[in-house]
């Protein structure tokens, strides 16, 4: 995978996501990328279906309002980090209408972007990228992901932990992870939770630990494994204890049947960690 050159940062005007694009004006100093804000207008269906005549309008007036909003929070945002940064990244706007996943998704792709970034207020108050409209951001996530909780404070990018339950794919991840951020040279801690002692994997922990202390040389990297019944709980102890600076999960790709057996670990945990989440693409 290549190293970030394009970020698409989602934004919705609310704290949250204001923090947001902070961090990716900080990742876009450190990677020297440009950064697209984008703001989605969601349509009302029934208002559409009680006055049709007047929502074209009211659409052209949010559309006009919502556009100066993004281009006032984005010359307000980067001169207030402004003194924080080595080169100024290039900015472009952009303010679109339909579902918020969709098009978050279709303008990554078209963008040929290498980082989403969004943010998220928690548990207690529901963001608004995780609602059943917009889910697919992080259900079929194409790339990575970071979701930055409200109350994240930009640190410099020196401790990983990268959460495996030791399939095989979780290999290739990892190296792709690696390169991803190579230029920060970061220390990653790789863990790995199991509820059960009993439970099967597809390779053994000491495999992993293997393979990396042959292939990665110039990055730092440790190996982990704890044995808890609340993995999100664990994840978050962890993190605590070896400060960690980001929490990565993949997101393994399943079907829409497969889906309605399985909460999502990376869900839950962006709702509850309090360091950003990068969700990796399975």
């Amino acid at each position: 995978m290549t190293t970030m050159k394009k970020i698409l940062c989602a934004l919705d005007f609310s704290p949250a996501s204001e923090n947001a694009l902070r961090y990716a004006l900080r990742y876009a100093d450190t990677y020297a990328a440009e950064v697209h804000l984008l703001h989605v207008l969601e349509p009302i269906p029934d208002a559409v279906m009680e006055i049709p005549q007047s929502i074209p309008m009211i659409n052209r007036k949010e559309l006009e309002t919502a556009k100066e909003r993004l281009q006032k929070l984005a010359e307000n945002t980067l001169t207030e980090v402004a003194a924080e940064l080595k080169h100024i990244p290039t900015l472009t706007t952009e303010v679109s209408l339909g579902p918020v996943g969709y098009i978050v998704n279709e303008m990554a792709t078209e963008k040929g972007v290498n980082l989403i970034v969004v943010g998220t207020s928690g548990a207690a108050e529901r963001p608004w990228w995780m609602s059943s409209v917009s889910s697919e951001i992080i259900d079929h996530p194409a790339i990575p992901v970071l979701v930055v909780p409200l109350e994240a404070t930009y640190q410099p990018l020196d401790r990983i932990s990268f959460a495996t339950d030791l399939r095989q794919a979780d290999v290739l991840h990892l190296l792709r992870l690696v390169e991803f951020f190579r230029p920060l040279t970061p220390e990653i801690r790789c863990l790995h939770i199991t509820e059960s002692p009993k439970a099967h994997t597809e390779i053994e922990l000491e495999e992993l630990i293997a393979v990396f202390s042959e292939q990665i040389k110039d990055i730092p990297m440790t190996f982990h494994q704890l044995d808890e019944e609340d993995i999100t709980e664990a994840l978050e102890a962890f993190n605590l204890l070896f400060h960690i600076d980001l929490q990565v999960l993949v997101r393994p790709r399943r079907s829409f049947f497969q889906n309605l057996f399985h909460r999502s670990q990376s869900k839950r945990t962006a709702g509850y960690t309090h360091v950003p989440l990068l969700v990796w693409p399975g």
